[in-house]
């Protein structure tokens, strides 16, 4: 898998950028739990609100909720645990 080339940031900026178009002021991602990429969304400065369990193909799937508030700040990346020496 390559990371870190700020793919994803950009996809989550166009993504912001429409909704602020739109009037939006605030967004809400509900992400799998088990999914390691969702530190992807705190990383970019989601909040965690909330978690749920859903229904998926039968399975019950655990999710757990990130929201950004001000739709126009900057997505930045922030480290979230020390980097290994």
């Amino acid at each position: 898998m390559m990371t870190g080339r700020g793919v994803g940031r950009a996809l989550l900026a166009g993504a912001f950028a429409a909704l602020s178009e739109r009037g939006h002021t605030r967004c809400v991602i509900w992400a799998h739990a088990r999914n390691p990429a969702r530190f992807f969304y705190e990383g970019l400065g989601g909040a965690m609100v909330g978690e749920r369990t859903d229904t998926m193909a039968g399975q019950d799937v655990d999710e757990v909720a990130y929201a950004w508030r001000d739709l126009d700040a900057p997505l930045v990346r922030r480290r979230l645990a020390p980097e290994a020496e």
